[in-house]
């Protein structure tokens, strides 16, 4: 048999033997067995591909069970296997053969070539992978410019107002190199003056004579208030 057969007996198989399966699932079917471009296969895959679903549809009138899922989740060896397990079990019994369970080539082939008689390949058309139109990238939009705003700068100030503040500003090294003001040096002084005998200890006055060389077997007999008195605290 031609190519053209077993083409015929796959569209078949998709609107007469199981037609619950979707284009999708078909497609997956497909790719599976004749790759992405199904009407440039080889004989032998759309051969094999025939076969295998005209299996899977005896094994569905035996079971009852969607032939698109056999077809896909069993391999072409384990489909002829459960066919003749189940032959085994007919004959067993002695049940009615409601059809031809035999899966020898010749068999298959000519239950094929019955089966794809009316059957027009053309319908195989739609479960090709179409090309998607290639899209143009779209040019970037040309964003407008926005207007820089405009830094607003500081009034200048007039010549002569700058330095008349410089002037009633000193500088800080200045301020820090300005000596203390008379006062506060008044204040020390002051302080210092009304400082009493008493405030002074006697180890003080002592210290203070020392400094002012005055020998110690004078100042070391002398009395605090003794001590004030040559030293001018009092």
């Amino acid at each position: 048999m031609n190519r053209d057969v077993y083409l015929r007996y796959i569209v078949h198989f998709i609107e007469r033997v199981d037609q619950l399966a979707t284009t999708q699932q078909y497609k997956t079917l497909f790719l599976k067995y004749l790759g992405k471009e199904m009407f440039a296969a080889s004989d032998l895959k759309l051969k094999t591909l025939a076969r295998h679903l005209k299996k899977a549809h005896i094994a569905s009138t035996i079971i009852k069970y969607p032939a698109y899922y056999l077809a896909f989740h069993l391999s072409d060896d384990e489909l002829t296997k459960m066919i003749d397990d189940l032959r085994k079990v007919i004959a067993k019994y002695k049940l009615y053969e409601a059809l031809e369970y035999d899966t020898s080539i010749a068999v298959l082939d000519k239950g094929i070539e019955r089966d794809s008689s009316g059957a027009k390949k053309t319908a195989l058309k739609a479960f090709e992978d179409e090309e998607a139109p290639v899209k143009k990238p779209r040019a970037p939009a040309k964003r407008a410019k926005k207007a820089k705003t405009p830094v607003r700068q500081p009034a200048k100030k007039p010549a002569a107002a700058k330095k008349a503040q410089a002037a009633k500003k000193p500088s800080v090294t200045a301020a820090r190199r300005a000596p203390a003001p008379v006062k506060t040096q008044a204040k020390k002084a002051g302080a210092a003056a009304k400082k009493k005998c008493s405030d002074y200890t006697i180890s003080e006055l002592r210290a203070e004579a020392k400094t002012k060389k005055i020998p110690y077997s004078t100042y070391g007999k002398m009395t605090r208030e003794a001590l004030c008195k040559r030293l001018g605290k009092i």
